[in-house]
């Protein structure tokens, strides 16, 4: 499991594409402020009967820990398939996020998540940040986002026979 976990002022996702084939309008944008937002990116080994409670307990603990920092009650959990090589199966990463939103509520915390199975553009507003960092923050991020679909054309053409350049000018 490979987490990313902020204390947010603000974050805020807007659906954008889905994972998987739907025929359905994108579900509708989301909010959350003074809040703990997690990044879950779940490994196959993870939800193995023996590493799941474990993984799950210490998880909740963290962000327990984490909120109490601050003093926040609000979590927004986030499936996020990109921190490492291999990923759980789907439906398993929506169960165990699913218990680990149920656990964290029992305990008096609000949960929201982000639609699962879909990629979403965010807003995020990081306690420690000064607000004069966010244009070159927002140029980092672009150029980020470009280099990491660059990295993905060669395998999309390999694996999908998909060109994103035109084949002519």
């Amino acid at each position: 499991m490979k987490v990313l976990a902020f204390l947010a002022r603000r974050f805020a996702w807007q659906a954008e594409v889905s994972a998987q084939p739907t025929s359905g309008l994108p579900p509708p944008p989301g909010e959350s402020r003074e809040c703990v937002v997690a990044f879950v990116h779940l490994e196959p080994g993870d939800l193995e009967p023996e590493a799941r409670a474990s993984k799950l307990r210490t998880l909740r603990k963290h962000l327990e820990w984490l909120a109490r920092k601050r003093e926040l009650h609000s979590h927004v959990l986030h499936s996020f398939t990109h921190l490492a090589g291999a990923s759980a199966d789907a439906e398993g990463a929506r169960a165990f996020l699913a218990e680990l939103g149920t656990s964290l509520a029992e305990r008096g915390g609000s949960v929201q998540q982000t639609p699962f199975g879909w990629s979403c553009a965010w807003e995020l507003d990081v306690h420690g940040e000064s607000h004069a960092t966010w244009p070159a923050s927002d140029a980092i991020c672009a150029a980020l986002q470009v280099i990491n679909h660059l990295q993905d054309c060669g395998n999309d053409y390999r694996d999908l026979a998909r060109v994103y350049v035109p084949l002519e000018a």
